[in-house]
């Protein structure tokens, strides 16, 4: 299996930069879980806490904006997707 991350190349704040020119609008549901997965696999890369306490605020904040887009269209995203979501949350802020 091949993972492709198109994120991967970004330093830390271009990829912050990417991920607010990636969620103008209205994204799809994709878009959300592939900038959620390459979080996820920065915190894998990462050994240090300082780079796992980074994290945190870009999670919540995009957990923040999936909610939001969740609410204004109940087909946006399945039951499952929205459960998903919240536990690759869950595992990189530990709440």
């Amino acid at each position: 299996m091949d993972i492709i991350r198109k994120y991967r190349k970004l330093d830390w704040f271009d990829f912050l930069e990417f991920v607010e020119k990636e969620l103008e609008g209205e994204p799809t549901c994709k878009v959300y879980f592939e900038i959620m997965d390459e979080i996820c696999v920065r915190k894998l890369e990462s050994i240090s806490e300082g780079a796992t306490y980074k994290l945190k605020a870009p999670c919540l904040d995009l957990l923040k904006r999936f909610e939001q887009r969740v609410s204004k269209d109940d087909s946006y995203a399945t039951k499952e997707e929205i459960e998903e979501f919240k536990a690759l949350v869950k595992s990189i802020t530990k709440r």
